[in-house]
C-alpha cells in the first residue's frame, strides 16, 4: 500500500540559481560521479574500485545476468575470509572460457561450520572451495586454518596463491 515516486532537483520550484550552476559545472567536469550526485541514479560499482570501467561495461552490455544453476557443472566455492568484517562467498560454475557466478553469499560473526551447513542445503554438485593465502594460516584460539577446518567438513579446499592486487 504504499507509491514510490522518484523526485530530483528539477521537481524542486525553489532550486537556487547557485545549486544549479554548481550542477551545470558537475555535469562538465564531472561526468563520472554527475548522475549519482545530481540524479540520483546508483554507481555500478564503488568509487576506486580496480575493476569499475569493466563492470559498467558488462552491466550495459548485459553481460552481467541472472544465471541458473547448471546441475551438470560442478559448483565452486571462492572464499574470502572474513569473521568480524565480512565473509563473501561466490559460488560459481565454469563452462568452457566463462564464470558463471550462480550465488553470493555474505555475512559476518559465523563460523565456517555454519557456512558450510548453508552451502550443504544448497545439494549443489560441488567442486573445489578456493580459499586466499591466509587459509592456510592457523588460528591462535583452535590451532586450526581454514583449510583444516574446510577439509575436516568434508570440502576439496585449493589455496590460491597470493599474487597481489592487480594480478
Amino acid at each position: 500500500n504504499s507509491h514510490v515516486a522518484e523526485v530530483n532537483y528539477c521537481d524542486n520550484p525553489w532550486f537556487p540559481e547557485v545549486l544549479e550552476q554548481e550542477r551545470l559545472h558537475c555535469q562538465l567536469t564531472n561526468k563520472e560521479d554527475y548522475a549519482q550526485i545530481w540524479e540520483g541514479k546508483c554507481r555500478l560499482a564503488v568509487s576506486g574500485a580496480i575493476y569499475a570501467h569493466e563492470v559498467g561495461d558488462a552491466i550495459r552490455n548485459s553481460r552481467i545476468c541472472n544465471v541458473p544453476y547448471d546441475p551438470l557443472l560442478k559448483v565452486h566455492a571462492v572464499f574470502d575470509l572474513g569473521y568480524a568484517d565480512y565473509m563473501s562467498i561466490a559460488l560459481v560454475q565454469r563452462q568452457a572460457s566463462e564464470i558463471r557466478v550462480i550465488r553470493y553469499i555474505e555475512d559476518h560473526h559465523r563460523t565456517l561450520a555454519d557456512y558450510s551447513a548453508e552451502l550443504r542445503d544448497l545439494k549443489f554438485n560441488w567442486g573445489t572451495v578456493y580459499l586466499p593465502h591466509d587459509g592456510r594460516a592457523k588460528d591462535f584460539r583452535s590451532g586450526k586454518s581454514a583449510q583444516e577446518i574446510m577439509e575436516s567438513l568434508g570440502w576439496t579446499v585449493e589455496i590460491v596463491e597470493d599474487i597481489g592486487l592487480e594480478q
